[in-house]
């Protein structure tokens, strides 16, 4: 690694030379190089304060890239704000400060903004005596004991643990996230003695890794009094040990008027030389003439180097580029080139074979800009300067967020809502109960039926029952046990479920018939396409992509749907499928559902090709009537390549000279007059839908394997979830949310959806916060008024726009992070999702504010959509909200109106299990067909009872005490059809809860026993004192010619005697 040495050599050499070194920060490369090796030579802390928590981002993001690059041993950190949603600071700030503060006794680079250096914590003293050191036998902290001093450190007790700064105690097992660490810890306890400590991962709570120690340290640090003294950030360094440098010390002063005058007082106190503060300037004006350091960045010497050319010929770029490796080399100078990914690295190493030059050293190093030394006879050359464009850094990230679209069906059973038993119907689901049945005391699955009857179900019977979601709003009859209505509903709904199953396979094998050219294109101009993607793809959306382009390669029409959730990169995987299709010949539509949108995909397309020889053109109301004229003609001319447009794309005077690919984006949102006309029009061209919040129709008939589906489910590296906070008007609160966007140079929405009232809305905004620049946007405005409107909001020459819905889709502004939604309560639950997408497509933390009138004078469904946007903050969580959605106001017609009523009858999960069964059949395809196996044994008890005369098997109280997670836990039980699943079932229990208590592995014996009896054809298991009856198709099975015989004498061990006779019958 010689360039790497020379670098480090060189600014240790030329520009630490004095005791108090001078920085220039023009460019965060340089900030950080000089920092480094500051911080090497003296082995002590740094602390580099910013004006914003944008700059410290900025300068945090290009030092991880060149730490990596160099591979330097220095620790980096950066410090966040306290974020505060009406003075309550969020988890995830609180506990990543309290993992940085524990980090200020160590060496390292600390990078921070003024404010949330300032910001005031706990005395340093009382942090550090907060720590506590967990080891494996140890017995000074038992579970009670420590979950008493967890709540003391304001950790908070949950269900489950999910974000650092929780715990959750169930017996003999605590689970605690602690902010020092990656991912959560389990502790599982031998009486008051620490038996194993392991790791476990949040998303499916299962074990990763053992550990032997583990460090507990306070959830956050602001814990204060009006009688402590003040403490901030720089308080926990000692002055011996800590050096500041501040960046632009100027823009730094600015900042500060927005503070409070404690924090103008303690600032004074800092700058009154209490500590050995640096402040810096200009390298060039500072550094002695005696070692002058000349340092360039790439980005600016090529600009002024290369000679005018055309967008798009990349060719004269890159034998400029050629030639100055060429150069570079002969001249003797150490020559470095990175990339992001091995792809691009090896592009550039064929770029440079194309032209015949000799290979430099390559490495992957996802820098931003290069850099030149010419003392040092080094240059650093990053993708930016061989591609063309800046490559976007990603901030380093502890967590990942993952969307669950195929999780079950999203609807978990709750007491006092309506279920659908399939034999009996619809019901009301009470909650459990332990009482007799069969001769048995057992956990029991209370349903209440019409005329206050009761129906017992066992748990074990817990498949049969879901969720009811009908197709409106209004509520449904409750079903009589016994009657013929819901047998005559069920052979309805199944009578016209396979008419349709088989209209939809007839569709498919339709399209299957079709022939289109395949779409390929040059591979080099795709590589070239993909390498000037700005970001590394997530391994979703490569796996995405590479869907696409295959089915784009073969004969037959596409028909894809993608799902992913808001801002997870689905408009890339179109961006490359449409250039595909723009290689081989072929036009490109898309489908969108607002102008707005329209417009957005039209800036974002235009942008992404602009160095390729791509036409884009547009058809919406943004456009004059001359215009989409003039569209028109050159569509049908075969003279533009993409057109984006709303429903005007497929109104009948619109004639494509080659139409090839039409992507829908949120198909959902077209009506039922547009889908027939698209249903037309997808039949013989390749065909790509995205959604965000998928109806279920698409979605389950894609898992039906109706279509094709591709899934982007795990979120961009750097992104957080969006913080919603549901409250009543507050104009304080609406000002603190607008001004703290404002003190990080962000931009803010305002939604107010009503056109009468908007500017009277916006005089009042304008009057609260003076500081801030506003404008008006709604979709009765002039066409070029509302455009202006929107391209000063992109252009971030405005910082709060107020406008209508008209943002619901497609706005992408990444410096936009707080919405504020006036009456929030007036919004469907799927617009509240698409809205609140509209932030939080950046690392930056977003902010959702649902501003409503008095919650109690809600109704009921404004309620229940208003808790589930808060209960579903996730990223990923789309499809939850989607089901969530579906039954606070019905599925609609989302299967036509006349199958709308069949699913009122029956409920949609009952009604897509019948139709996935319906389509296996005529498709040859049948499945299984679960044999559920009576048992009546008058030792065998399936409750929580403590008499030796019987086995007791359930999932006891005392060890998951939350109904609905053993609710859960007992359905997921139900399903199991083998002895793998029973085993996978068992490790998954005792990984979540511990050890397992016997009544458990006797309920896990029980299932087996059934699994058993139905492989060998078993359907009914009783006992008569000693003798097992066995009853099969054929009667009364006997074993060895005779009926079989207990010979044990306790309950346990007759049991075990019944499973192995059961075991040993022939299948």
């Amino acid at each position: 690694m010689i360039s790497v040495q020379k670098i480090s050599k060189f600014i240790e050499k030329s520009v630490f030379t004095k005791k108090k070194p001078h920085i220039s920060c023009d460019t965060e490369l340089l900030g950080f190089l000089s920092l480094a090796s500051f911080q090497s030579a003296s082995e002590s802390a740094v602390l580099f304060i910013c004006p914003s928590s944008s700059d410290a981002e900025q300068i945090y993001n290009e030092a991880m890239s060149w730490k990596q690059l160099l591979k330097l041993d220095i620790a980096v950190h950066l410090l966040p704000e306290l974020e505060s949603k009406k003075k309550q600071f969020l988890p995830e700030f609180e506990g990543e400060r309290a993992r940085i503060l524990d980090l200020t006794s160590s060496p390292g680079i600390f990078i921070s903004s003024i404010r949330a250096t300032l910001q005031p914590t706990a005395p340093p003293d009382s942090f550090r005596n907060s720590e506590l050191r967990l080891k494996k036998g140890n017995s000074d902290w038992p579970p009670q004991k420590l979950a008493k001093f967890l709540t003391e450190l304001d950790y908070d007790n949950e269900i489950e643990v999910h974000l650092p700064g929780e715990f959750s105690w169930r017996g003999g097992i605590l689970d605690v996230f602690c902010p020092v660490y990656d991912d959560p810890l389990r502790i599982e306890y031998w009486d008051d003695e620490i038996d194993n400590m392991r790791f476990f991962s949040t998303e499916n709570q299962r074990s990763l890794s053992e550990t032997e120690d583990y460090r507990i340290i306070p959830r956050g640090e602001v814990k204060l009094t009006r009688t402590d003294d003040y403490y901030c950030f720089i308080d926990y360094f000692s002055s011996q040990s800590l050096n500041i440098f501040l960046c632009n010390q100027m823009d730094i002063a600015e900042h500060l008027d927005a503070f409070d005058k404690d924090y103008i007082k303690r600032y004074e106190e800092i700058c009154d030389g209490r500590y050995n503060l640096k402040i810096t300037g200009d390298l060039h004006e500072h550094v002695d003439a005696a070692a002058p350091a000349s340092f360039f960045s790439l980005d600016a010497l090529y600009q002024a180097a290369r000679p005018e050319i055309d967008d798009g010929m990349e060719r004269l770029q890159n034998r400029f580029f050629g030639d100055s490796v060429k150069r570079w080399m002969a001249d003797g100078y150490d020559v470095l080139i990175t990339a992001g990914s091995e792809s691009k690295l090896s592009r550039c190493e064929d770029i440079l074979k194309e032209l015949d030059c000799p290979i430099p050293q390559m490495m992957i190093a996802d820098i931003g800009y290069g850099l030149i030394i010419p003392d040092a006879q080094v240059v650093v050359i990053s993708e930016t300067e061989v591609f063309g464009k800046k490559r976007l850094n990603k901030r380093h990230k502890k967590h990942t967020y993952h969307s669950d679209y195929m999780a079950g069906s999203g609807h978990e059973l709750i007491a006092g809502e309506y279920a659908v038993h399939a034999a009996h119907g619809i019901c009301k689901f009470k909650g459990i109960r332990l009482e007799s049945f069969n001769h048995q005391l057992q956990e029991l699955m209370i349903l209440e039926f019409r005329d206050d009857l009761e129906l017992q179900v066992p748990l074990s019977q817990a498949y049969l029952i879901n969720r009811y979601v009908g197709s409106s709003k209004k509520l449904p009859q409750l079903s009589k046990v016994g009657g013929k209505n819901w047998k005559g509903a069920i052979e309805k709904a199944e009578f016209a479920i396979k008419d349709l199953a088989a209209e939809l396979l007839r569709m498919q094998a339709l399209r299957k018939t079709c022939e289109t050219e395949a779409t390929t294109g040059e591979d080099s101009m795709m590589q070239s396409f993909a390498d000037a993607f700005p970001y590394n793809e997530t391994s979703d959306q490569q796996t995405a992509i590479d869907e696409v382009l295959a089915d784009l390669a073969i004969s037959r029409p596409m028909d894809r749907l993608l799902c992913g959730d808001v801002g997870f990169g689905k408009t890339e995987v179109a961006m490359r499928a449409a250039f595909q299709t723009v290689l081989s010949g072929k036009q490109v539509a898309i489908l969108v559902p607002t102008t707005i949108l329209c417009q957005q995909h039209l800036i974002s397309f235009q942008e992404r090709f602009k160095e390729f020889p791509v036409i884009i053109e547009s058809m919406s109301r943004f456009r004059s009537r001359k215009e989409q004229n003039q569209t028109l003609k050159n569509m049908e001319e075969g003279k533009v390549d993409i057109v984006i447009g709303t429903h005007r794309l497929i109104s009948d005077d619109i004639k494509f000279s080659n139409l090839g690919l039409l992507i829908i984006d949120e198909e959902q949102r077209f009506g039922v007059m547009h889908k027939e006309k698209l249903k037309q029009m997808r039949v013989n061209v390749d065909v790509l839908s995205m959604s965000a919040t998928p109806v279920p129709r698409t979605l389950y008939l894609s898992m039906a394997g109706l279509r094709d589906l591709s899934t982007i489910a795990t979120a961009p590296l750097e992104r957080l979830p969006v913080q919603t906070i549901i409250s009543q008007y507050d104009e304080e609160l609406i000002r603190e949310a607008i001004m703290r966007e404002l003190q990080r140079d962000g931009q803010t929405f305002f939604l107010h959806n009503r056109v009468q009232t908007i500017h009277k809305v916006a005089e009042t905004l304008r009057k609260l916060i003076p500081e801030a620049r506003f404008d008006v946007g709604h979709g009765q405005m002039d066409e070029r008024e509302l455009e202006a409107v929107m391209l000063r909001f992109l252009e971030g020459k405005t910082d709060v726009l107020i406008s209508t819905t008209i943002i619901e889709s497609g706005l992408d502004i990444q410096n936009a992070n707080t919405i504020i939604i006036d009456r929030a309560d007036r919004f469907g639950l799927a617009d509240l999702y698409q809205l609140r997408g509209r932030v939080g497509r950046y690392h930056r933390q977003a902010y959702a504010y649902m501003l409503i009138p008095s919650y109690g004078a809600l109704i009921r469904s404004a309620r229940d959509r208003l808790s589930a946007i808060r209960k579903y903050t996730q990223l990923g969580s789309g499809f939850k909200l989607a089901m969530r959605d579906l039954e606070i106001r019905g599925t609609g017609n989302i299967l036509g109106k006349e199958q709308s009523g069949h699913i009122s009858a029956i409920g949609f999960d009952l009604y897509c299990q019948l139709l996935k069964e319906a389509v296996s059949r005529l498709s040859g395809d049948e499945r299984p067909v679960r044999v559920d196996v009576s048992m009546i044994i008058d030792f065998l008890c399936l409750g929580d009872i403590d008499d030796d005369s019987q086995v007791s098997a359930c999932i006891p109280v005392s060890f998951i005490s939350e109904e609905k997670t053993r609710v859960e836990m007992y359905k997921k039980l139900s399903t199991t059809k083998t002895d793998k699943e029973l085993k996978a079932f068992k490790e998954e229990l005792i990984d979540r809860f511990g050890k397992l208590p016997e009544q458990i592995e006797n309920l896990l014996n029980y299932h087996r026993l059934k699994y058993y009896a139905s492989r060998a054809n078993v359907h009914s298991i009783k006992n008569r004192d000693k003798r097992i009856l066995l009853e099969g198709k054929s009667g009364i099975l006997k074993v060895g010619g005779q009926v079989p015989e207990l010979t044990s004498k306790t309950a346990k061990n007759k049991f075990l005697e019944l499973i192995k006779i059961v075991k040993d019958l022939k299948r």
